[in-house]
């Protein structure tokens, strides 16, 4: 692809999406992983190092909705640049993300589980409500929220409308608690399949994040983004392997080498639902 995209209504956008790298980024509990590779003593004391390491490397951090804005000719990319995400975990993630990235300005995207399988009655309220402020500090701060569903189960595991209903419940509970819109959801373990990506799609996201074994290449599949695994216990030359992705770039140069000469066709579009 060519660094730059044309889009909609002759709106031009620079940047190679191609370059945007995503990580899935876990804060391992210094109580299961006593010692790190990178001197931290604490897991956010980690989490600053990487962040403080990215900066250094020329990296960007952008969110997920950047990446709408991106596709829809809004605004530019930077030259390298990264999603960071996090999937659910102990309520005080909240709170070490919040503190860490107070510091450093910096962006990510967190999946939260919205807790409701399934409501019978209707006024009963997300355990999510305990966590709203913090979840709207997130948000303030530049930190985008993001769907791991209702329980995250795997939904392939889950009856064809119970799967539906907790892609579309999640959202709606989230957006009511954030006020303001989700446009992003994860694969709870990471499994999907072709009819899971319409419901998707269906309940109203413009992206869906899956693991390792999802597309590396950010745009070939906008409802299965393959997610780089990264620990808070990585040491700089484990990070700089994940991050820089030297595998992934070969083959992008090999793509681009080997596609003919003349206009470039756009190879990635507008997130269905935006």
């Amino acid at each position: 692809m060519d660094s730059t995209t044309h889009l909609t209504h002759a709106i031009l956008a620079e940047g190679d999406p191609n370059s945007i790298t995503v990580l899935r980024y876990r804060l391992t509990p210094w109580a299961v992983v006593p010692a790190a590779r990178n001197g931290a003593h604490t897991p956010e004391d980690a989490l600053r190092r990487h962040l403080e390491l990215l900066d250094r490397w020329g990296f960007t951090l952008i969110t997920l909705s950047d990446c709408r804005l991106f596709l829809r000719g809004e605004i530019h990319l930077p030259r390298k640049p990264v999603v960071l995400t996090f999937d659910d975990g102990p309520p005080d993630l909240y709170r070490k993300l919040l503190s860490v990235f107070h510091e450093f300005g910096g962006r990510a995207v967190v999946f939260v589980m919205s807790g409701f399988a399934q409501r019978e009655d209707e006024s009963a309220k997300s355990p999510l409500e305990a966590y709203r402020e913090g979840l709207r500090a997130l948000v303030e701060s530049g930190i985008e929220i993001g769907s791991l569903t209702c329980t995250g189960r795997p939904l392939a595991s889950l009856p064809p409308e119970l799967a539906a209903h907790e892609l579309s419940e999640s959202k709606a509970l989230l957006e009511s608690i954030l006020e303001a819109p989700v446009y992003s959801c994860a694969y709870p373990h990471d499994t999907v399949t072709p009819e899971i990506k319409k419901m998707v799609i269906k309940a109203g996201y413009d992206f869906a994040v899956g693991g390792e074994d999802a597309p590396a290449v950010f745009g070939t599949d906008l409802y299965e983004i393959g997610r780089r695994g990264v620990t808070s216990t990585m040491g700089p030359l484990r990070l700089a392997v994940k991050v820089f992705g030297p595998g992934d770039r070969i083959k992008r140069i090999r793509q681009k080498s080997l596609a003919p000469l003349g206009p470039v066709p756009d190879a990635i579009k507008i997130p269905v639902n935006s």
